[in-house]
């Protein structure tokens, strides 16, 4: 008998953020060795395809929509899920918005149910623990107000507190959760009721880009200015206030002849952000998006500091990850699987307490006078290290042992 595996996701790479491209790279890279037929059913409206041969991705537009409207949806449509889940061996459900389904599907499916978290569903409606805070109507309120700007929107949030009870009671039927860092699976252990049958702390793998990078040359800075650079947004989970006032508290020495690059900052925050840059000699320049491959080049070829100083526990930024395996120095709050992932790296000894723009304002000024040699010595050996923890072949090992 042919295997075969569901998966059950809201958005598919390359809609969605590093979650996605993560599913997208374990289904078609692992998952399709150990599967005959794998059937990827998400709600982008992108119709039937197949980017690999055992993987059909197929769009509905019951998957499609808010958490509460999939939530719905799904309930109106669960005898026609049953019927089609009966004709697998495997449900993989790695999407936040489908956490719940696990719950309405266990006891009615005889097959495995795996469910993989990129973030804190099972616990918090908005997917978000801030730092010493427990997730509850109060981060969620925050959330939608300061990250995204939705008073209306925050009222209501707080409303559906309930429907949170749906999301955790599906994590708990799992018969695996997988989670992509040692503090994620803690904080999740410490605010569910409950567990699933088996957890496995798995990191999630590099995307091919990333795999085989070019060299880190240990040369002088080039004719550029230095640059710091912030991508995170006027989001408050990211730091944005302490980007600010981090901007604030360096040095007029130190800021001048620097430029700064920020992205996804709104044209209403421009103004803020430009007083601050002209009181201090910054050049700065904003854009609404940088494409992916625009930021990978920024990273090679300028090596510039990355500030990161998230105030939520991240699981695993892919961010950080990122700008570090191609060259740039991240500053980055000592929060979520950061400190884990970067430990026994160089760039360890670069996180700061997590709101302590005063700290980051500090790092910030020894990176601008490190020598260049130095500083490339670090990238090379940060990078060497985390290509070999995350390595492709390491998480093949680790899915498989699952999903066999």
């Amino acid at each position: 008998m042919p295997r075969k595996l569901l998966v059950l996701t809201r958005y598919y790479y390359p809609a969605g953020s590093g979650a996605e491209l993560a599913t997208k790279i374990i289904v078609e890279e692992i998952l399709a060795q150990l599967y005959d037929e794998i059937l990827v059913l998400t709600g982008e409206p992108r119709g039937e395809h197949r980017p690999h041969p055992r993987v059909l991705v197929r769009s509905t537009p019951v998957l499609r929509g808010s958490k509460p409207a999939i939530l719905a949806k799904t309930m109106r449509s669960l005898d026609k899920l049953l019927e089609l889940i009966k004709h697998y061996d495997t449900v993989y459900v790695p999407s936040n918005a489908l956490l719940f389904v696990p719950g309405m599907i266990r006891g009615r499916y005889r097959g495995r149910i795996i469910v993989h978290l990129h973030d804190y569903q099972a616990v918090s409606y908005t997917s978000v623990i801030f730092h010493n805070t427990s997730p509850g109507p109060w981060t969620d309120y925050l959330v939608e107000t300061r990250d995204y700007n939705r008073r209306l929107r925050a009222l209501l949030v707080t409303g559906l507190q309930p429907l949170q009870r749906l999301y955790n009671k599906g994590y708990c039927a799992a018969d695996v959760a997988i989670t992509v860092s040692s503090r994620q699976r803690q904080l999740i252990n410490k605010y569910s009721p409950c567990k699933p049958g088996e957890e496995k702390t798995i990191y999630n793998p590099l995307p091919p880009r990333l795999r085989n990078p070019k060299p880190i040359t240990r040369a002088s800075r080039g004719p550029e200015k230095p640059l710091l650079l912030y991508i995170g947004g006027a989001r408050l989970t990211k730091g944005y206030p302490i980007v600010l006032r981090t901007l604030t508290l360096l040095e007029r020495q130190s800021s001048k002849d620097i430029e700064l690059l920020l992205a996804k900052i709104p044209s209403t925050e421009w103004k803020k952000v430009s007083m601050i840059a002209k009181a201090k000699d910054i050049e700065v320049h904003a854009y609404p998006q940088i494409p992916r491959e625009t930021l990978f080049k920024t990273y090679e070829e300028r090596r510039p500091i990355l500030l990161h100083p998230s105030l939520h526990e991240e699981p695993l930024p892919y961010t950080v990850i990122e700008a570090a395996i191609l060259g740039a120095k991240p500053l980055a709050s000592r929060l979520g699987g950061v400190p884990e992932i970067l430990a026994n790296t160089p760039a360890h000894k670069y996180l700061h307490s997590p709101g302590d723009a005063q700290q980051l304002a500090k790092q910030v000024e020894e990176a601008l006078g490190q020598d260049p040699i130095i500083a490339a010595e670090e990238a090379i050996e940060t990078r060497e290290k985390l290509l070999e923890r995350l390595q492709i072949d390491n998480v093949r090992e680790e899915i498989e042992k699952i999903f066999l």
